[in-house]
C-alpha cells in the first residue's frame, strides 16, 4: 500500500475523504494537520494565559508554519523509523510543492499526493453545501454567511489554481464542487486497483 498525502481548499472533503480511507483500510495510520493546528492553539492559549496571570504580559502570536513542520516531521519519523506501516497524512493547507517535497524524502517512494478542491462552484452554493453538512465542532457554523462568502471566495481561486498546478505535475486533482460521495467512492475504487 502507498501512502496518501491529503491537500486542498479548506471544507473540500479532505478529512472526510481520510476517514472513508481509514474505514476501508484500517493499516493506515492518520496525521491531521488540523489535530496537530488545534493542540499547538490550544497550548499557545495556555502558556499566554499563564504568562498574563503572573507578569501581565498579554502574547498569542500563532506561527502558523508550526503544524506543517510537525506533519513533515511526524511523516518522516514514520515512514523512515517504521518503513512497513501505512500513512495517511492530511495535510490541511500546505501547499502542492511543500506536499511534493515530504513525498521525496520517502526514499521508496511509496506517496500518493491526492488534491482536492471546488473549482466549478459559486460562493454561494458553497456555502449552502456547508450549511447542510455542518456538524456540530465545524468551524464555519460560528461565521456568518458574509464572513464565509469572502473566505470561500478566496477558497474558490485556490482551487482553480491548485487543479491547474495538479495537471501541470500529473498529480491527482478531485473537484469536489459536487457530488462529493461518488468522488470519494470511486477513489476508494481506485485505490484498491492501484494501491500496492
Amino acid at each position: 500500500m502507498k501512502n496518501i498525502i491529503l491537500i486542498g481548499a479548506c471544507r473540500s472533503g479532505k478529512t472526510t475523504l481520510s476517514q472513508i480511507i481509514l474505514r476501508e483500510f484500517p493499516m493506515y495510520q492518520y496525521i491531521s494537520r488540523d489535530i496537530i493546528f488545534d493542540s499547538y492553539c490550544n497550548a499557545k492559549r495556555k502558556y499566554a494565559s499563564e504568562l498574563s496571570k503572573n507578569t501581565g504580559v498579554v502574547n498569542f502570536d500563532i506561527n502558523v508554519n508550526i503544524p506543517k513542520y510537525m506533519v513533515g516531521f511526524l511523516y518522516d519519523y514514520m515512514v523512515s523509523d517504521y518503513p512497513n506501516i501505512n500513512v495517511i497524512v492530511d495535510a490541511g493547507d500546505i501547499t502542492l510543492t511543500e506536499a511534493r517535497d515530504i513525498a521525496k524524502r520517502n526514499k521508496k517512494q511509496r506517496d500518493i499526493i491526492i488534491a482536492l478542491g471546488y473549482p466549478n462552484i459559486n460562493e454561494v452554493e458553497k456555502i449552502e453545501q456547508v450549511r447542510r453538512n455542518d456538524g456540530v465542532n465545524d468551524w464555519t457554523r460560528a461565521y456568518s454567511s458574509t464572513k464565509l462568502r469572502k473566505f470561500f471566495e478566496y477558497q474558490i481561486e485556490y482551487s482553480k489554481e491548485l487543479e491547474k498546478e495538479c495537471s501541470k505535475y500529473n498529480v491527482i486533482f478531485i473537484d469536489t464542487s459536487y457530488d462529493r460521495e461518488e468522488k470519494f467512492r470511486n477513489f476508494i475504487k481506485f485505490i484498491k486497483a492501484n494501491n500496492s
